[in-house]
């Protein structure tokens, strides 16, 4: 995982609501693409996102492994879908959970 300052940097660079520029494929910031290596992947992560999206939880209640699940989730998207990472970023939730992420690293 990475340190406070680098997910820091990335939430500054979301807040000013970046678009995605498409040439036809996506075209991701240094700084998205930064975001999506912060966390270890989930293996299982497709079967630990169906419980997730059941469990009713919002983002602000994720823990580490539900970040993770998340961070495995849109990352691998993209490789089915272009522009997959792009619709996080775009609907702000990607900014959402570099803050909870942020929350939860610098409670340690």
């Amino acid at each position: 995982m990475s340190d406070k300052k680098e997910i820091k940097a990335c939430i500054a660079f979301l807040e000013t609501n970046p678009k995605i520029d498409y040439n036809p494929y996506p075209c991701y910031p240094a700084e998205v693409m930064q975001a999506m290596g912060f966390m270890e992947p989930d293996y299982d992560y497709l079967s630990h996102y169906d419980v997730l999206m059941e469990s009713g939880k919002t983002i602000e209640e994720y823990n580490l492994d539900e970040l993770k699940t998340m961070f495995t989730f849109i990352n691998r998207g993209e490789r089915f879908c272009d522009g997959h990472i792009a619709s996080f970023v775009e609907n702000g939730e990607l900014l959402r959970l570099l803050k909870r992420l942020l929350e939860i690293v610098e409670s340690f």
